[in-house]
């Protein structure tokens, strides 16, 4: 609203915040009064003419809700306090919303893998309510808040920036292109780099997954090959002087189902004949 105002005529902006000129006299009392229209000078109207004009000015600038609130307002001034208490409050809200702002701005840091973009776009939004409320800071503090915000990866950067240059002379603006600059030079290369070393080390884990699955299929392939073994050893019976001792140990075990003694249950001829009865007789 104040740079609209202030585009079209800066008087007029003046009447807003001060309020109309009215032309006054003295009566006979020595008491001071406001003049008649047919008394006002040509400059006095001119004077008159510019609350006119913030009056309209302000009308055309607000949307019709904000206008039913100042419809009955008589001069500019009315119309820009009832707007500032309507949107800012009142002293002490306006307060409590400084406080918070500055709390805000206390606080602000920049997030890990947050860009240059993203950081001074909240930042400003910061800075633009705080200059709203009337609480503004010098280019050299902004500088120096946005190198204490950033993170330990931009350590370098904003030492080097630091020292290099005057950070009086140095605004704002300067200091986002030359973080940008660095951003898009070396921050990039960085992610790259750490994006191929994950996919390296994401690779040797799987082949290491594959050689520990090879390994262990071997070792079940050499467990198999060694149990077949042993079974057909166990099913023959015949051959070298172990198996005599088997067969003499087998002497002193008794069969669970025929109740003789020699073998085992498993072995029992009279229950394999019980299970299949015409497999044996064929045979």
């Amino acid at each position: 609203m104040r740079n609209f105002v202030q585009s079209i005529d800066y008087n007029i902006w003046k009447i807003i915040l001060n309020g109309p000129d009215v032309p006054t006299k003295q009566n006979a009392d020595g008491e001071v009064v406001a003049k008649e229209d047919s008394e006002w000078t040509d400059e006095e109207k001119k004077k008159v003419e510019l609350n006119a004009k913030a009056i309209n000015l302000m009308h055309c600038g607000i949307s019709f809700e904000e206008f039913r609130k100042v419809s009955r307002c008589k001069t500019a001034k009315n119309i820009w306090d009832k707007l500032r208490l309507t949107h800012e409050g009142t002293k002490q809200v306006r307060k409590t919303k400084i406080d918070m702002l500055m709390k805000e701005y206390e606080m602000f840091s920049m997030n890990e893998d947050e860009s240059i973009d993203q950081i001074f776009e909240r930042f400003s939004i910061i800075i633009n309510n705080m200059d709203a409320m009337g609480r503004n800071y010098s280019e050299e503090t902004l500088v120096r808040k946005i190198l204490r915000s950033l993170t330990k990866k931009w350590e370098v950067k904003s030492t080097a920036i630091s020292e290099r240059n005057d950070l009086i002379k140095i605004t704002y603006d300067e200091l986002r292109g030359k973080l940008l600059a660095y951003e898009t030079t070396h921050m990039s290369q960085d992610k790259d780099d750490k994006k191929k070393s994950i996919a390296l080390k994401s690779r040797m884990t799987a082949q290491g997954e594959e050689s520990d699955d090879s390994f262990s299929d071997e070792e079940m392939v050499l467990f198999a090959r060694k149990m077949r073994r042993l079974l057909r050893y166990k099913s023959k019976g015949k051959g070298s002087s172990s198996s005599k001792d088997v067969k003499k140990d087998q002497v002193k075990f008794t069969c669970h189902h025929c109740k003789e003694s020699g073998h085992f249950k498993s072995d029992c001829l009279n229950l394999r004949k019980a299970r299949n009865p015409r497999k044996t007789k064929r045979r």
